[in-house]
């Protein structure tokens, strides 16, 4: 059931009420965990805050498994529009086991590609997606407005293929994921926000990136009446995360021209 509020704001903006979303959770799509660009610059992906004292209160780092190499944009894809449209349509029973497909084939005709490179390619995406090590220390308030934390030395979840042993002992017909129960317990906790599904896949990595960060600012600019929302360029560096951070507004303008691109033909945004 929508909220009153929710109908108010579909009234004043239609165009919101012609889009077909998908909820994503809203604490840890907020930290980077993929490399976006396609030059070859190793990405160092840490971040830190403190608090007025000086104590550290946010952790979060990400070690790539040295085998399969950093989650790029093809792992990026994965999660992004693949697992997480089905963790989306088994909410709130997010399950330990989740199948992804019958087959990597199947996997890859969801995302646009076919053959047996593409299968190599998602096979390994896969992979650098589940042994990505990630080192978080991250307080939130849940859907139930408690506050909660999330304090995780792991990977997210495990890769199952065919033929391969699951967790209750029998062989895999398909392939699947098993979920860490750190992470799924996040997952079914944390609150949940809507993004446009088809405009995601439409969007090229960069700004499809741009887009799940700097939603939240526009959604509630929206919702209060302003015209502007407010993004840092700081910001985003770290958390899309860029592999260069220019320190001059034309360099960073030419930057950002290339991600705004599709938002501003699509009159996401305006000039």
């Amino acid at each position: 059931m929508k909220t009153k509020k929710a109908e108010i704001l579909e009234s004043q903006h239609p165009q919101i009420a012609k889009v077909i979303p998908i909820r994503t959770e809203t604490v840890l799509c907020q930290y980077p965990i993929h490399k976006l660009s396609k030059d070859k610059k190793p990405v160092q992906i840490t971040l830190t805050s403190e608090n007025a004292r000086g104590k550290v209160e946010t952790t979060w780092k990400v070690s790539p498994n040295a085998d399969y190499g950093h989650p790029g944009i093809l792992a990026y894809k994965l999660d992004t529009l693949f697992i997480n449209r089905l963790i989306y349509e088994l909410h709130p029973n997010v399950p330990e086991v989740i199948k992804l497909g019958d087959s990597l084939n199947e996997i890859g005709k969801q995302l646009g590609r076919k053959g047996t490179r593409n299968t190599a390619e998602i096979t390994n995406a896969l992979h650098q997606n589940a042994s990505a090590y990630i080192k978080a220390k991250l307080e939130y308030v849940g859907k139930d407005g408690t506050r909660r934390k999330f304090e995780f030395g792991s990977t997210r979840y495990a890769i199952v293929m065919i033929g391969e042993t699951l967790p209750d002992g029998t062989k895999a017909e398909a392939v699947y994921i098993v979920l860490n129960p750190l992470f799924r317990d996040l997952l079914r906790n944390a609150k949940r926000r809507p993004l446009d599904y088809e405009y995601l896949k439409e969007l090229p990595p960069s700004a499809q990136r741009w887009y799940e960060l700097v939603s939240f600012q526009i959604f509630a600019a929206l919702n209060l009446g302003n015209p502007r929302a407010k993004y840092r360029y700081s910001e985003l560096c770290s958390r899309a995360p860029l592999t260069t951070r220019f320190t001059t507004w034309k360099q960073a303008k030419k930057q950002l021209g290339t991600i705004h691109q599709p938002h501003l033909k699509a009159d996401y945004i305006s000039k």
